[in-house]
């Protein structure tokens, strides 16, 4: 796969293919696996590089599956139309080249990906076995300030200085099914600082975290961050 050149906006730091690998893998969502019933979420995806892994192997594992019945295995969303517009296409091209149909493929990517504000606007008719990513890093005071009051309300982890994936955690958990798993590659201060509190209470009471990964010093991502 051709390297993309590294670029943030709008809070986006793209994370390396091989991190992304490893967190499939600490998942648990691997080609031996029943991946056709896996219900995945990717709440930001950016220019897909959490996406094209997912689809690698949702494809490896499909099996006899008929190719309709990954509809429902994968739900993305991104607040920018060019990025999902831009990850529409490489994936139809992953479709077409692994032989599905690609009227077929035009339909399933229709239905995986779509603009909006996964904080302000999630499918809750769609609740997801997986949710994976890299969220936003935008502190909530660098945010207009009608729309960091809505993430406030919708959203009530997020108080104080909060940064905005503070939201996407409390909004991935939301989502998560009985049983589910939520893996982010994330900045840890929320299981420090006093913004958190409210987050890790939440977790503590409804949740539990079986693996955390430092990567402190690691060059996980396509920019450099602190």
């Amino acid at each position: 796969m051709a390297t993309r050149p590294a670029r943030v906006a709008h809070g986006a730091i793209y994370t390396r293919r091989w991190v992304v690998e490893m967190m499939l893998d600490i998942a648990g969502y691997t080609a031996d696996s029943d991946l056709v019933a896996e219900r995945v979420i990717e709440p930001a995806i950016g220019e897909g590089a959490f996406i094209e892994p997912i689809v690698d192997r949702l494809i490896a594992a499909r099996g006899d599956a008929p190719w309709a019945d990954l509809k429902p295995c994968i739900r993305g969303w991104d607040l920018q139309a060019t990025s999902v517009e831009l990850t529409r296409k490489r994936v139809v091209q992953m479709l077409v080249s692994a032989r599905c149909p690609e009227p077929v493929a035009e339909q399933l990517v229709s239905a995986w990906f779509r603009v909006g504000d996964f904080l302000l606007d999630p499918d809750r008719s769609y609740v997801g076995t997986l949710v994976i990513g890299n969220p936003p890093y935008i502190r909530l005071e660098d945010v207009p300030n009608e729309l960091s009051k809505a993430y406030r309300e919708a959203m009530p982890t997020m108080g104080k200085r909060a940064d905005i994936f503070v939201g996407f955690y409390e909004q991935g958990l939301n989502l998560l099914a009985p049983g589910g798993r939520l893996v982010y590659i994330c900045a840890d201060r929320w299981m420090h600082n006093d913004y958190g509190k409210a987050l890790r209470r939440k977790v503590v009471d409804s949740f539990s975290v079986d693996t955390v990964v430092s990567m402190h010093d690691v060059d996980a991502f396509e920019t450099q961050v602190s």
